[in-house]
């Protein structure tokens, strides 16, 4: 359990720093956004220092009793966890487990220790609790948790010895992936120091060894630079971070001879020869060193051809060149996993209607790259600068497969790979890079863990098939959520994740108001807000403007995270036996109000709070700039600004706090009728405003789905007919509702799930038609695609998580099945939803925690400064399509190549462009409207 203790930081009155990290700095001074003046970089505004409460920690009450891991470190290889039990006194059963609600984990006798299994990787949380016999109340929750890393031990080799090989893995009979993990990312933590007096043997400079000037305060230790004054602050400090391991020269693998031996395959009973045909270099995380270096841990997958294929049931051993990495023994079983066959890693429900996997090579690049065919292809003739075929992996339609119960081994379904559409995806060409052949076991029902294999290739990844399947990832996307909440102390016994209690007024953080806007920015860049929020600056402050959720990895707060709150709102209508019963293990647990509305009414009470006395809204709460250098959310000291009310603001406001009054009003009444009246004081509010030329159609939209909630809610004749006036959906069948944009896609909606009498049956036709239609042009749209993933329109660019990543495109989707009925369109959505959980060519799971390869370094600032774990169930962007009307060339240029990852970023397809980096926001960042919101939806109706 990782704890973080509140450490008080001064504002520095002279604080000189530089921006981010190297890859961030070398942005800025390409954008011209860095500049100096004798030697520094112009200060932000700063606000007064916070002091945050500290992390709630550990109880020492005897009645709850206690579970911890058992891992010498606080990294565990899994699957299986050791897990000591300390029951409070009495107590004669517990239960144990991953799941936070309790609703699949049984009762069991009291023992001092227990194995629990886990079949995902990354940060994992249990929770454990007590009672004396069936009927007793149970004792409250007790929660540890530990990072499940299988390769840590073979990816960290390198610090002590040779590099060790994580895996060899089959692509053919004949063809294997050796991949060889070149260290892990440590983080320095942010912890306290006085500069003024520091510890006997450290030495405090700077850049021409003056103290504060010329670039940030600096701390060496044993002659090493060790860390770095936190910007804004005068008693934190930072240090840097560092590789546990050594970097691999792949360039010695490339060029060396391999051997291959076997002690009972005839074929192998003297050294054969391998030959390299490609490889990868992939990243595993960004750090930040001494100076601004860079440092980059590196996955390097090398593709060998091999002289005979091997054997099932057979032993080899493989001995890498050039005495670098150590040699690796094998035995080859008919389950071993491939790359090449792709899973939904969090696995179906018995009753889905459509259950896939996929086979699929890789990317022309591996096998054309220079790093690794420099010195293979010597004497092999190339075609059109390509090299033959032979020897690659080339997979066709027809081959069988088999469906494999794990823990049998028996098969209990066999079938042939069928082609799917590649080539002229969406009308961009060829997006995936290599053919695909789809494996169709959907007759798969009978609860279990599978692995679908594919006769002469090999295996997917693990997965079940369990009734709960949807409504788990529903349980941990809301649970990352929590980890998201602003204003509040992160730890036990609601998370294993200590953080103090950041932006609280009552921590000293101070919010002045602005008479800039939300809608202001609209159509403005960020740099832009900030200089607006600042420009406008108030001398009032802006009372109890706290609470709500982190927008992204950093800290702000802005009006559309009240789209979450629609979301959770309608999955507790519509599916309210599985979703609205659960407890979540959050603070409000065990009230009357279903935990997943409870945790959108954290963002809503923000707004409420923010409510003025005439019922405007305002847009959020935004600091003064980026967050500053080595900073995390309890030590930051930006000045924070409210905007000022706006009408569209106040229009999304009083639409989602409608909404929330009919979702709320079976559990809570007189809550719900204080949201309804300020819905209704908001709207009318936004109803008195004149809006701007400029943003007429933008204030339009969102009026039209504060109208249809206001029916929704009232019924009123004035709200119906103020919604046929804003409303453009009577202008016939549109195939283009858009629902990632919120606007008339989410208006339609509500108005069709109002109660029939209340709405007109001709616009109600036409919105079920246009639903329709809309699912129809997306199905089309994916069935061009060789994955089958959707976009919400497909015409929308394939960036910053508008196409595959961890929130699947499927509302559209999800809704018609709502409205028809029809599984087409369910089975598109679970299509999809396979991809962002797996079911894609680099088998990633575009979710943390999630799966045996989830996304493992989010854009998370606490995480990197503040030593905090990254918690399960936060979907990321995912990939993104490089210089896609925008020069992106400094990602390649800048940050992946320098780093020696191979292929280039711009050199690969689509599919195959995201990069396990925290410092490229546009694949591993988020925001919990566009990421959460879209992702629990989609994962909550289908469950």
């Amino acid at each position: 359990m990782t704890t973080i203790s509140a450490v008080p930081g001064r504002r520095r009155t002279l604080a000189v720093v530089v921006a981010g990290a190297s890859s961030i700095l070398a942005l800025a001074v390409m954008a011209g956004g860095l500049y100096w003046v004798r030697g520094r970089n112009p200060e932000p505004l700063r606000g007064p220092d916070q002091h945050p409460a500290p992390a709630l920690a550990a109880s020492d009450d005897q009645a709850r009793g206690s579970i911890r891991f058992d891992a010498s470190q606080s990294i565990d290889p899994g699957p299986e966890l050791t897990v000591t039990v300390d029951a409070p006194p009495g107590a004669t059963e517990m239960q144990v487990g991953f799941d936070p609600t309790f609703s699949t984990v049984a009762w069991q006798p009291v023992a001092p220790s227990l194995r629990a299994r886990t079949d995902d990787t990354g940060f994992q949380m249990l929770f454990g609790r007590f009672r004396s016999g069936p009927g007793s109340v149970p004792s409250p929750i007790s929660v540890d948790g530990v990072t499940v890393d299988p390769t840590y031990q073979a990816a960290t080799a390198s610090a002590h010895g040779l590099h060790r090989a994580s895996w060899v893995r089959p692509l053919t009979s004949g063809t294997v992936m050796v991949r060889i993990e070149a260290g892990r990312v440590q983080r320095g933590v942010q912890q306290p120091y006085d500069f003024d007096q520091p510890p006997s043997g450290d030495q405090v400079g700077g850049w021409f060894g003056i103290k504060g000037w010329f670039g940030p305060t600096t701390v060496q230790r044993d002659g090493q630079l060790y860390g770095r004054q936190v910007a804004g602050s005068d008693d934190l400090l930072r240090p840097f971070d560092s590789l546990v391991g050594r970097p691999l020269a792949v360039a010695d693998l490339v060029a060396g001879q391999w051997r291959i031996t076997s002690p009972d395959d005839p074929a192998y009973a003297s050294a054969q020869a391998p030959v390299m045909i490609g490889g990868m270099s992939r990243p595993a995380g960004t750090g930040v060193g001494p100076d601004d270096k860079l440092i980059v841990p590196l996955v390097h997958d090398l593709v060998l051809r091999l002289p005979q294929p091997l054997q099932v049931g057979r032993h080899y051993r493989i001995e890498p060149p050039a005495d670098l990495v150590e040699a690796v023994d094998l035995a080859v079983a008919p389950t071993d996993v491939s790359p090449a066959v792709h899973a939904n890693q969090n696995g179906y429900a018995p009753g889905d209607r459509l259950k896939v996997a996929y086979l699929s090579g890789l990317p022309d690049a591996v096998f054309t790259d220079a790093v690794f065919t420099n010195a293979v292809f010597t004497n092999e003739v190339f075609t059109n600068g390509k090299p033959p075929d032979a020897g690659r992996p080339v997979y066709a339609e027809g081959t069988a497969f088999g469906v494999v119960e794990v823990e049998s081994g028996r098969t209990v379904y066999r079938g042939q790979t069928t082609g799917r559409s590649g080539g002229a995806e969406l009308g961009q060409g060829d997006l995936t890079g290599s053919a695909v052949f789809e494996l169709d076991f959907s007759a798969v029902d009978e609860p279990g863990r599978y692995q679908v294999c594919v006769d002469g290739v090999g295996c997917s990844e693990e997965f079940p098939v369990r009734a709960t399947v949807w409504r788990d990832l529903t349980v941990t996307v809301a649970r990352a959520m929590y980890h998201q909440r602003s204003g509040l102390a992160l730890g036990p016994p609601f998370t294993a994740i200590g953080r103090p209690r950041p932006f609280h007024p009552d921590d000293g953080k101070v919010v002045n108001d602005s008479t800039f806007r939300a809608l202001d920015g609209a159509d403005r860049d960020q740099g832009q807000v900030f200089a607006g929020l600042v420009n406008g600056q108030q001398p009032t402050v802006v009372a109890d403007a706290w609470g709500g959720h982190f927008d992204a990895g950093d800290w702000d707060r802005r009006i559309q995270h009240l789209y979450y709150v629609r979301a959770v709102a309608e999955l507790v209508q519509r599916r309210p036996q599985v979703l609205a019963q659960l407890d979540l293990d959050i603070p409000e647990s065990g009230d009357a109000v279903p935990d997943l509305l409870d945790e959108g009414l954290w963002s809503l009470d923000f707004y409420r709070r923010l409510q003025g006395p005439d019922g405007s809204i305002r847009g959020g709460v935004e600091g003064s700039e980026h967050p500053q250098t080595d900073n995390t959310s309890w030590s930051d000291d930006l000045a924070l600004f409210a905007f000022a009310p706006d009408a569209w603001s106040s229009y999304l406001y009083a639409g989602v706090a409608a909404q929330v009054a009919v979702a709320l009003a079976p559990y809570d009444q007189q809550r719900a009728d204080g949201y309804a009246l300020s819905a209704q004081q908001a709207m009318t509010w936004a109803e008195a405003q004149q809006p701007e030329p400029r943003y007429a159609e933008l204030i339009r939209s969102e009026r039209s789905v504060a109208a249809a909630a206001l029916v929704q809610l009232t019924g009123n004749q004035h709200w119906r007919d103020v919604f046929v006036e804003a409303t453009d959906l009577d202008d016939g069948v549109d195939r283009f509702l858009s629902c990632h944009e919120h606007g008339r896609c989410d208006a339609a909606w509500i108005y069709w799930s109002t109660d029939p009498a209340w709405t007109d049956p001709e616009l109600r036709s036409l919105i079920e038609q246009s639903f329709i239609a809309t699912a129809d042009e997306i199905l089309a749209g994916a069935d061009t695609t060789a994955f089958g993933w959707t976009l919400a329109n497909t015409s929308v660019p394939l960036i910053w998580g508008l196409g595959v990543g961890g929130a699947p495109k499927a509302t559209a989707l999800v809704r018609a099945y709502e409205i028809t009925g029809d599984e087409r369109y369910r089975e598109g959505a679970l299509r999809s939803a396979a991809v962002s959980l797996g079911a894609n060519p680099m088998n990633t799971v575009y979710l943390t925690g999630v799966g045996r390869n989830p996304v493992g370094h989010p854009l998370i600032v606490d995480v990197a400064n503040g030593g905090l774990p990254v918690w399960a169930g936060t979907p990321v962007y995912g990939d993104h399509q490089l210089n896609h009307g925008a020069d992106e060339g400094w990602v390649d240029n800048v940050v992946l190549g320098p780093a020696g990852v191979r292929p280039l970023g711009a050199q690969l397809p689509y599919l195959w462009q995201w990069f396990d980096v925290s410092n490229v926001a546009m694949f591993n960042e988020f925001t919990v409207f566009q990421s959460h919101a879209e992702a629990i939806y989609t994962f909550g109706l289908l469950s």
